[in-house]
């Protein structure tokens, strides 16, 4: 058994994977900075666009807190985590009250490691157990589920390689003194079979992990901070019809991080950017939707 967790770069590519710590993760989700921070905020004030939605989480990085993997499949465990993270799901934003009540109630649960919200809201509780056997990983999270009571859990969550989408939070919950779940299986009779670790894996892409938390570098004046953000823009987010509302978020994000004040960003984008179909009070919107 480790206390490793697996970070992929995304839900659908593989190449790069990192073995990680769940304090990293937290790091991960917390920096107030950056392109996990710019996914997430886009997602989230796109609430009830749910095919675009679906279309951004596909940009994050995910997390396999179930183990060390080699990619996102149950067959690639190379060892078992003592670990395991519970989704909870809910209707936003009918049921936000509800949601915020279950986050009180479960970072106050002493079993519960860290909680965080996942991109569009719902809840992810990761606690630890002392389950050694992952063949017995679904019963695991069965009784777990039992435990905590919510009728918000989505039991379809409990295979091995499940992935987590890794999204920004600056209220991540981390208890470091949180208790172990003991977990006993239904049958007096059950086998249990400590994992033995296989081969190992290591991590690939470091440049590409150190670039999601890269400080925003300073800059002596607002016009060098704009002229960078442009050229990032025209380079990898290019404000270009069809994509227009999205790429134009992320550069004013990208303003924000460069510390360009909020009438500075929205003056330069409305004259560089305002059409006829794409007017200023949208782009006013977008604005202050990335400098909240």
């Amino acid at each position: 058994m480790t206390d490793k967790i697996t970070l992929i770069e995304g839900l659908f590519r593989n190449q790069y994977v990192c073995i990680s710590e769940l304090l990293d993760l937290k790091n991960k989700i917390e920096t107030p900075y950056g392109y996990i921070k710019d996914i997430t905020l886009d997602i989230q004030r796109n609430m009830g666009n749910k095919k675009k939605q679906d279309w951004l989480k596909k940009k994050l990085p995910v997390v396999l807190v179930n183990g060390i993997f080699g990619k996102r499949l149950d067959t690639a465990l190379s060892d078992y985590s003592c670990y395991i993270c519970i989704d909870l799901d809910y209707n936003l934003p009918n049921e936000l009250s509800e949601r915020d009540s279950d986050w009180v109630k479960h970072t106050s649960d002493p079993y519960v490691k860290m909680a965080f919200h996942s991109p569009r809201g719902g809840i992810k509780l990761i606690i630890q157990h002392d389950s050694l056997d992952p063949a017995f990983h679904k019963e695991l999270y069965s009784s777990i589920s039992g435990y905590l009571g919510n009728t918000h859990i989505d039991s379809k969550c409990d295979n091995l390689s499940r992935a987590h989408f890794i999204s920004y939070d600056p209220k991540v919950y981390y208890n470091a003194d949180s208790e172990i779940y003991h977990f006993v299986p239904a049958s007096s009779t059950a086998k249990i079979t400590p994992y033995v670790a296989s081969k190992t894996i290591k991590s690939t892409g470091a440049t590409f992990w150190k670039n999601l938390m890269l400080q925003p570098p300073k800059f002596k004046n607002p016009d060098q901070a704009i002229k960078k953000a442009q050229e990032l823009s025209d380079r990898y987010f290019p404000v270009s019809r069809g994509f227009r509302n999205s790429n134009l978020f992320r550069f004013a994000c990208k303003l924000h991080d460069y510390g360009v004040s909020k009438d500075d960003a929205l003056m330069y984008l409305i004259l560089r950017y305002v059409e006829s179909d794409f007017d200023g009070t949208e782009i006013e919107g977008i604005v202050e939707s990335a400098y909240k």
